[in-house]
């Protein structure tokens, strides 16, 4: 059974009106009510029977203690014993997975991936998944959960691995901007030598001439593609001839994937100034990465298991949220005192950007 609130000062009243009103703590206290996990838990506790138990409460206060200071013990999931069938499962964890972080540089665990307004550095989703993830799969997920919890999303910022056409479909479904750098492994157009005019569309070489006809075929791997055919005559004339068309044929074809042209408009805009000033924003990600990496150990597994490491990496999320909630409670009553006796309005939590990564 849960105990009843009690009333009584303690030694511990004393000691807490020690802290300094400005502690991190104390901050988090004021403006983040707990209360609601003994009433969300209250079903799994008898009324009026048993010794009474420990509150959910302060349980989930010591566990986010944990992460937000970093006290746990940490198990790291490194030994290459415990590795079998080529890195593709183990003895130990076996939902972790092997990921790539480039080339040479490989890892066996997880990855965890979470939107972010970048204003204010608050987290508002998190997915974790296994090491072998590709980035951007539950984008849906992650933006639609950050949708319930009230953030109206006019921008979205990610980097390269998130421009796909099946994100950036979801993004102008939503009619939010998506401010992601152009991939060359996706879109291979070389814009100094083509261009491309969507109302008639036709692509246009540097020398002029445009192509006269479009026809569907299949590239070198079986995928499906857009053979376009420029004019002929232009082509035969050309001074460029042989090092754009080839010594054998008497006419270009440019072969595009299905959506290159819408690819073609977005790099178009991708190219503005004004899109590469708003893209620095994303910039506060990587900082926010480092510091749960860092500073509340989540560059390694606490436990085994995809709900262990899930686990980890909200409760992370979870901690830094607060430090930061605390911290622009902090500035805004330090602004409230400075400006004290004039009307004013202090917006805490934007409800513009998010950063996916």
């Amino acid at each position: 059974m849960l105990k009843s609130t009690s009333k009584q000062l303690s030694l511990y009243s004393i000691l807490y009106d020690k802290i300094p009103d400005d502690h991190l703590l104390k901050n988090i206290d004021k403006v983040v009510d707990f209360s609601f996990i003994n009433k969300l838990l209250e079903g799994s506790y008898s009324k009026h029977f048993g010794r009474p138990a420990k509150e959910p409460e302060m349980m989930a206060k010591l566990l986010i203690l944990q992460y937000l200071y970093n006290l746990s013990d940490v198990k790291v999931i490194s030994d290459e014993k415990f590795i079998i069938q080529k890195g593709l499962s183990s003895l130990v964890d076996k939902d972790a997975r092997v990921g790539c972080k480039s080339k040479t540089d490989s890892f066996y665990s997880y990855k965890m991936e979470f939107t972010m307004i970048p204003e204010e550095r608050i987290s508002t989703a998190v997915e974790t998944c296994d090491g072998a993830y590709v980035d951007g799969n539950k984008i849906d997920e992650l933006y639609n959960r950050s949708k319930e919890c009230g953030i109206n999303t006019t921008e979205v910022y990610g980097d390269k691995a998130y421009f796909r056409k099946s994100i950036l479909d979801i993004l102008k479904t939503e009619n939010v901007e998506a401010l992601i750098p152009v991939s060359a492994s996706v879109y291979r157009i070389d814009e100094s030598k083509f261009s491309y005019n969507k109302d008639s569309d036709q692509w246009f070489c540097v020398m002029g001439n445009h192509t006269v006809d479009k026809k569907r075929g299949k590239g070198s791997r079986g995928q499906e593609i857009l053979k376009y055919k420029f004019d002929k005559v232009m082509c035969k004339d050309c001074p460029n001839k042989v090092e754009c068309a080839g010594k054998n044929r008497s006419v270009k074809c440019l072969d595009v994937g299905i959506d290159t042209a819408d690819y073609y408009e977005y790099s178009q805009r991708a190219d503005a100034r004004e899109f590469k000033e708003k893209y620095k924003k994303r910039a506060s990600h990587e900082w926010r990465n480092g510091e749960m990496e860092r500073f509340h150990g989540l560059d390694r597994a606490r436990g085994y298991g995809l709900k262990s490491m899930s686990m980890q990496a909200k409760l992370t999320a979870l901690a830094v949220n607060l430090k930061r909630i605390a911290a622009l409670v902090s500035f805004v009553f330090e602004y409230l005192m400075m400006i004290s006796g004039k009307n004013t309005q202090s917006k805490i939590i934007g409800h513009e950007n998010l950063i996916v990564a």
